[in-house]
């Protein structure tokens, strides 16, 4: 099952975040989104295993604040999720059709997907493809 399918919310969520900082400033381009956006993945994939996160200091003050308010978003949905969204110690795996993901984990599977996007959507559209695409869908 496609990632759309299973965490819809979860992709909304982010990119009400991501267009809420480019309605105030239609200047942005789908590279702010990018660098936003690659800068979660750092920090994601660090707490996916466990180490230290990145600093996210090289953004500009927009993509920052578009970093900003995904994190929120994210932190407030783990925060409602209660004891179902409770980061998983580490166990052994058999298979990974059999592996319950961690919020983090799926956190940073919908943010892969919308940097795909980004990059699908700008290279169709332009420089604002992504963002001028999703503001119309949010």
């Amino acid at each position: 099952m496609a990632i759309e399918d299973k965490h819809m919310d979860v992709l909304h969520s982010i990119e009400t975040a991501i267009i809420g900082v480019y309605r105030s400033n239609m200047e942005l381009k789908d590279t702010n989104a990018t660098r936003a956006v690659q800068a979660l993945i750092a920090f994601y994939r660090s707490k996916v295993m466990k180490r230290e996160a990145p600093s996210a200091l090289d953004l500009n003050a927009y993509e920052l604040e578009m970093y900003n308010n995904v994190l929120s978003i994210l932190e407030i949905r783990g925060e409602i999720g209660g004891s179902e969204h409770q980061e998983s110690p580490p166990r052994r795996r058999f298979s990974r059709a059999m592996k319950t993901q961690t919020p983090s984990e799926i956190y940073l599977a919908c943010l892969r997907r919308i940097e795909k996007s980004i990059k699908r959507w700008s290279s169709r559209n332009g420089i604002r493809g992504y963002l001028n695409f999703v503001k119309d869908h949010v």
